[in-house]
């Protein structure tokens, strides 16, 4: 009684950290490069793998939402570090509350549709490159599971040329010569940036500069200056085609080097383009997009719709993941972001660098220590012989302090530059559902567009999933969300559409959704992008040597995988799914284990 009684806490750096866990291979994420590298390891018989990752859930930016239309949006909030009890608080809570919509959806189902439970895809939901046939990966996967697909209109995921374009000033239908006439002219800057690509060799140079110097060439040639409205037509057209995910001022040339050139002199054909030719180009989009109403819901074969993107109807989680999940039994841990990879050189029984045996890989590296040390930030660490790096390129280029890797040894100067060219951008989407009885759009046209430059709206409502509106926005509209809420950018996509439509929307006395979501995966520390782009500076070249395992020099132990690391599927998820099968095949390489032919 009468005495102070101090009592002292350790630093976190030196409480007790439980022990660390040992294991063949670590993958780092789980999303499809990391879950497919996962699987291809256990098939091929390295059992000790686990796959850590940072998220509270798999699937990285594969991210099938169901909806239930019960006005019950998730949070879209970027992940925020939790203690313990506060994860384990919020799982209850989210166990909770799925059971209940599920509950009420299953009560309701045979009394409306409004309350049909509706998967939505806010990440991947195309197949894309589908023209390579059994050479895409998931292409062939889905056939193989036969799929439910529904081709996009006109053959690609945004297409600008197989749209229904109204005013959202007025409420009307725009002139289909219009269209057209924008569409030709886009067609002659297309092929004068082609021409001047191939003659640049300053790889610096961007698509907008390109762009710029085509738009003053055609100008000249047709003597007519673009007016306003035609600005707004091209900015969205040229914005679809080149520099989606990032703006236009930020996209390298290389993206057109790397193309075929199909349209050399159109540039100079003043023919292409009159009158005559923009009725007939007109007459053609008209009946395209009659055509392409109401998409036909089919299962996935190369037969039907040859090399057309497909839009994965009952969304990419339960197609690809959990196809995955249903192959192997694989050791994911969630909630573990990786702080640092530290890796050191021996491995074991007294080999040095000198030795020829040091160098052999074979059966024997199955015995090698492990002399990896894969560390998380909640303090818990995984000593492994290899690691499979999947994170995405934001990540990697530690654009978060929740989701920063830090290397020992540090990455080389040349991964590095590879990281610092290439860009990882942006595209987000506000998917809302209303009721069947509110839909005030063209309930059959799949592709709706307006001069705004905002929003692209793909209407799943076509695609079957009865009330549901996808909003796609690209830069520079969908890099300043992080300064709206959720309410705010559904509003404002909503003021679009009802424009689009203001007849048929006032008589329904303007509806509003009884659920929507926003993504946010600029600000996603797990992300921190959609999907990678060949940034100023960058070339073909970048994406293979960001490929390269490390260290780059003497025994590789760390190999890469995802979309920004696959050449063959560039942003897309077939490029991740084959580039983490590519990596787990280099890993198993280093234990003598041949892939068979």
């Amino acid at each position: 009684r009468g005495k102070t009684l101090l009592v002292f806490s350790k630093p976190a750096d030196q409480k007790k950290l439980p022990p660390p866990v040992n294991c063949q291979v670590v993958v780092i994420g789980a999303g499809a490069a990391g879950l497919a590298a996962a699987n291809k390891l256990i098939k091929k018989g390295i059992k000790s793998v686990i796959v850590l990752e940072g998220r509270d859930r798999i699937g990285g930016r594969i991210y099938t939402h169901s909806f239930y239309g019960l006005g019950s949006p998730p949070p879209s909030e970027p992940a925020k570090a939790l203690t313990k009890s506060q994860k384990r608080r919020e799982a209850r809570k989210k166990k909770a509350k799925q059971k209940a919509q599920e509950a009420t959806a299953e009560k309701d189902k045979k009394e409306s549709k409004d309350h049909k439970l509706v998967r939505a895809d806010l990440g991947a939901n195309y197949m894309h490159k589908c023209w390579a046939g059994d050479d895409q990966a998931v292409f062939k996967l889905a056939q193989q599971l036969k799929i439910r697909v529904g081709l996009a209109a006109g053959g690609r995921f945004a297409n600008t040329e197989c749209a229904g374009w109204f005013d959202e000033k007025t409420g009307k239908p725009m002139e289909p010569l219009l269209i057209a006439k924008c569409h030709i002219r886009n067609t002659r800057h297309h092929a004068r940036m082609s021409k001047t690509a191939l003659q640049t060799t300053d790889f610096k140079t961007t698509i907008h500069k390109l762009l710029k110097e085509a738009e003053s060439y055609v100008a000249k040639r047709m003597n007519h200056t673009l007016t306003e409205m035609e600005k707004k037509i091209h900015f969205k057209i040229t914005s679809r085609q080149w520099g989606y995910v990032s703006l236009m001022e930020e996209t390298g040339m290389a993206l057109m080097r790397g193309e075929k050139n199909e349209l050399a002199g159109y540039e100079d054909r003043d023919d292409y383009g009159g009158m005559e030719h923009t009725r007939m180009f007109a007459m053609r989009m008209l009946q395209h997009l009659k055509e392409n109403d109401s998409p036909k819901i089919h299962t996935c074969t190369k037969e039907f719709g040859g090399g057309q993107d497909r839009l994965v109807v009952d969304g990419y989680h339960p197609f690809v993941i959990d196809h995955i999940m249903g192959e192997s039994k694989i050791d994911i841990r969630l909630n573990k972001s990786v702080k640092c990879v530290h890796i050191t050189d021996p491995k074991g029984g007294g080999l040095g660098l000198r030795d020829n045996e040091y160098w052999n890989a074979g059966p024997q590296n199955f015995k090698r220590s492990r002399s990896i040390v894969v560390s998380c930030r909640d303090g818990s660490r995984y000593n492994c012989q290899y690691v499979i790096c999947t994170v995405p390129l934001g990540v990697l280029q530690s654009k978060s302090p929740f989701s920063s890797i830090e290397w020992i040894p540090k990455l080389s100067a040349m991964k590095r530059d590879c990281m610092r060219v290439m860009g990882m951008g942006t595209h987000n989407k506000v998917v809302m559902r209303f009721k069947a009885k509110d839909v005030f759009w063209p309930a059959k046209t799949p592709q709706l567009l307006c001069p705004d430059p905002r929003f692209h709206f793909l209407n799943l409502h076509a695609y079957g999933k009865t009330g549901m509106m996808l909003c796609h926005a690209w830069p520079p509209y969908a890099d300043q969300w992080g300064k709206k809420s959720d309410t705010q950018v559904v509003n404002e996509a909503l003021v679009v559409l009802r424009g689009m439509f203001r007849k048929v929307s006032t008589s329904k006395n303007h509806p509003k959704p009884v659920e929507s979501v926003v993504t946010r995966w600029d600000s996603d520390p797990f992300s921190m992008g959609s999907y990678s782009y060949l940034g100023k500076g960058a070339t073909w070249d970048h994406i293979q040597m960001l490929n390269l395992p490390h260290p780059e020099v003497g025994e590789p132990r760390v190999f890469f995988a995802g979309e920004a690391s696959s050449a063959k599927g560039y942003q897309c998820v077939d490029g991740a799914y084959e580039s983490g099968i590519r990596a787990a095949l280099s890993a198993c390489m280093q234990y003598g284990i041949v892939e068979d032919k």
